[in-house]
């Protein structure tokens, strides 16, 4: 009778490890479906702007990446933009980065002007 018990202890074990084996796949694979997923609904976001792309040409696609790169800077300092949920009054930024478009402009002319003479 201690061999029948020794192995159905011995079985009882065996059948924890598969479970316990089989919840740890189930788990991963719920993970991996949901990665799947958030893969999915991003290349749908990037479908429509991959359709424009392909119809630039080259140095249009550089001014784009250029753009890109600058909102990257802007989500590093302020986060995602949510436009809905942002306080920022937008004309009065446009009006001061303008400004300063005009600012720097001066100072590039007068620093050439300056190289001239």
């Amino acid at each position: 009778m201690g061999a029948a018990v020794d192995h159905e202890s011995a079985l009882c074990v065996e059948l924890r490890e598969a479970y316990s084996n089989l919840t740890s796949v189930q788990v991963r694979c719920n993970v991996l479906l949901d990665e799947t997923r958030a893969q999915r609904r991003e290349l749908a976001a990037v479908g429509p702007i991959a359709g424009v792309l392909v119809e630039l040409g080259e140095d249009e696609r550089r001014v784009l990446l250029l753009l890109a790169h600058r909102l990257l800077e802007g989500q590093k300092h302020y986060g995602r933009l949510d436009l809905a949920n942002d306080p920022r009054d937008w004309r009065r930024e446009r009006a001061q980065e303008l400004a300063d478009v005009l600012v720097y402009g001066a100072f590039e002319e007068l620093k050439g002007a300056t190289r001239e003479t």
